[in-house]
């Protein structure tokens, strides 16, 4: 688990700064939606038929998933080119050690206020949605909810997160004009689903879990959009993982922090207390508006 969250770190953050130099600034929200839809296409196709490989053969579905991620591997390594970065001072740029860009990074990070409390309302908003992901089906379990009903709600999660996505997609230029807005009205939702959850109406129970499902799809699109204006390009691979980290410890937190509560007061209880750290969330909101930075770091400054 701990490669696994690793990897998912250097991955994200390699990924968003390929498509953010491929397509630019004004349209990286938009693919990045995109990009969603198509990954959550494939894993409502994937959930149904692995169920099926699964059935059939246990292990089946992970040499197919290992031969898949080699083939890819394969490919991007081939075909896949990063675009060039035009540095003022490239010769200083590419003497610069992993320590010292890390180091930069983290300058970038801490200078601007308004990103720093964006990437910390990641750590507070995975706490919440990490343990959605991790009890959804024994509470649904609970309401009397059967396996296959449970594969029907984890699809309909995958529609709903399309649709909702499609929506983001339509009212793009006024969620740029005021994502915080957006965020607030993103984690408001849920911290609504997951009270609804508490209550254990089942037919309710099915409808909110699908929706809080898909909601964390459309949540982090806005943000990484959000960021990538603030990321100079040349560390933006570090600062994209080093936001990719900052929600990787929330998660790694969540599981220790959930399971006791899980275990000592029941899955009700876990569900309240974990809505209780979107609000923490909502605050940031509420406060980076207000924030007035100091003028950008220049690449100058960041190299010295």
């Amino acid at each position: 688990m701990i490669i696994w969250a690793l990897s998912d770190a250097l991955i994200s953050g390699s990924l968003e700064t390929w498509m953010s130099r491929v397509v630019g600034e004004e349209r990286f929200g938009k693919e990045v939606m995109k990009n969603t839809q198509i990954l959550i296409a494939f894993i409502v196709v994937g959930s149904i038929i692995s169920g099926y490989l699964y059935s059939y053969n246990m292990f089946l579905p992970f040499i197919i998933v290992v031969a898949l991620y080699t083939i890819l591997f394969i490919w991007m390594s081939i075909f896949v080119k990063v675009p060039i970065v035009k540095i003022e001072h490239e010769q200083e740029h590419i003497k610069e050690s992993f320590l010292n860009i890390l180091k930069q990074s983290l300058k970038i990070v801490f200078h601007k206020r308004k990103v720093l409390l964006i990437v910390l309302s990641g750590f507070f908003t995975a706490l919440t949605y990490d343990m959605v992901s991790r009890y959804w089906q024994p509470l649904l379990n609970e309401m009397g909810f059967s396996e296959t009903g449970l594969g029907y709600i984890f699809a309909l999660a995958g529609i709903f997160a399309f649709i909702l996505l499609e929506i983001t997609m339509k009212l793009e230029e006024k969620i740029e004009t005021n994502p915080y807005m957006s965020l607030t009205i993103v984690e408001s939702v849920s911290l609504l689903l997951v009270g609804v959850l508490t209550i254990g109406f089942k037919p309710l129970g099915a409808i909110a879990t699908s929706i809080l499902l898909a909601v964390e799809d459309v949540r982090h699109p806005i943000v990484i959009s959000y960021l990538n204006k603030f990321f100079p390009d040349n560390y933006k691979n570090t600062l994209f993982s080093l936001n990719s980290g900052v929600g990787a410890l929330g998660e790694i937190l969540s599981g220790v922090i959930f399971g006791i509560i899980a275990v000592k007061f029941g899955l009700t209880t876990t569900f309240l207390v974990a809505a209780i750290f979107l609000f923490p969330a909502i605050i940031i909101y509420w406060v980076v508006p207000k924030i007035h930075d100091k003028t950008p770091i220049t690449v100058d400054e960041q190299i010295r």
